[in-house]
This record gives C-alpha cells, sequence and structure tokens, in this order.
C-alpha cells in the first residue's frame, strides 16, 4: 500500500458510512421533527445493505397501506352511490306525491319544501347537423409528444429543449 491511499476494503467501508449518512439525511428532510421514526427506520443498522433493507419495509410498509385506503376508498364510493341513488328516490317520491296533491309547497319542522318550475335543458342528439354559426374556432395548442419527438431527434427549436434527464430509482417485485 502506497502512503496516503486507502486500502480497497477501508475505501469501501468508508463509502458505505458516508451514504449510510447520506440515506439518513435525507430521510430527516423527508421526515421532519420526528426523530423517533428516524431512529426507529435505521438506527442501529450496521451497514448501508441493512439500512436501506430497513427503509424498503417502510416503504412497503406505507404501499400496503396504500392499496388498504384505496380499496377501502372504492367500498366508500360504490356505498356514497348506492346512497345517491336512494337520496335521489326519495326526492322523487317525494316530488311525485306533492304534485299528485297539487302542493306547490309544504312546511315540515326540519326544512320547507316546494316544487318549482327547472329550466329547459339542452340535448344533443346530432352535432353534425348544427349550423356553423353556433361553432367556436379552437385556439391552437401545441403538439406536446411531436415537439418532444423532435427534439430527440436533434431538431433545433426556439423556446424549447431536453434536459440531461435524471435518475431514478426502480424497485421490482418478484
Amino acid at each position: 500500500m502506497r502512503c496516503g491511499t486507502m486500502s480497497d476494503p477501508v475505501r469501501s467501508l468508508n463509502n458505505e458510512i458516508h451514504a449510510v449518512g447520506v440515506l439518513r439525511l435525507a430521510l430527516s428532510d423527508q421526515i421532519g421533527d420526528d426523530k423517533d421514526l428516524l431512529a426507529d427506520t435505521i438506527e442501529g443498522q450496521t451497514n448501508l445493505r441493512e439500512a436501506i433493507t430497513a427503509v424498503m419495509a417502510g416503504i412497503d410498509e406505507d404501499e400496503l397501506m396504500l392499496h388498504g385506503i384505496n380499496e377501502m376508498g372504492k367500498m366508500l364510493g360504490a356505498r356514497s352511490t348506492r346512497i345517491k341513488a336512494r337520496i335521489d328516490r326519495r326526492r322523487t317520491a317525494i316530488e311525485r306525491g306533492m304534485s299528485v296533491a297539487m302542493l306547490s309547497k309544504l312546511e315540515l319542522p326540519q326544512c320547507t319544501l316546494s316544487i318549482r318550475r327547472v329550466p329547459p335543458a339542452m340535448h344533443i342528439t346530432d352535432e353534425s347537423e348544427i349550423d356553423a354559426v353556433f361553432w367556436k374556432e379552437q385556439a391552437p395548442t401545441l403538439d406536446r409528444d411531436a415537439l418532444k419527438a423532435a427534439l430527440k431527434a436533434g431538431v433545433p427549436c426556439d423556446g424549447a429543449h431536453l434536459d440531461n434527464g435524471s435518475q431514478t430509482l426502480a424497485i421490482r417485485r418478484a
């Protein structure tokens, strides 16, 4: 070993220690003031692999919670749809009953009900038959996909450019 250089195992260990520090700093930025969560996440891990494994366990737990929340949201959405339909049916029943009884207004302890006229609604049956005077010209819109393809092909374009890209973490599940 030459003077002033580190052996590969020592350099590797120093890099790993630095990487754990970077991971910890990145997590503390994300976690904020919750030092207990940071400690529970990676404290006590002896190397970068263990620290990353602990962080991945947290990602897995959060993804499971998101999945559960999304499934619960679907169930609640279906329930909400059923309840809205039930409300609509009840409103229709009240409206029909009041119409048959020729009541335009009914005062109840919890509310006052009244029958009112709804303005006519428009229904389009065939757009191709509607006169051109009723159509508006559309402002031009930027074709972002075509512009990006041109930039990737090396075509210069004032007002747009491609950046250098970045990197991202890919997580594959077996």
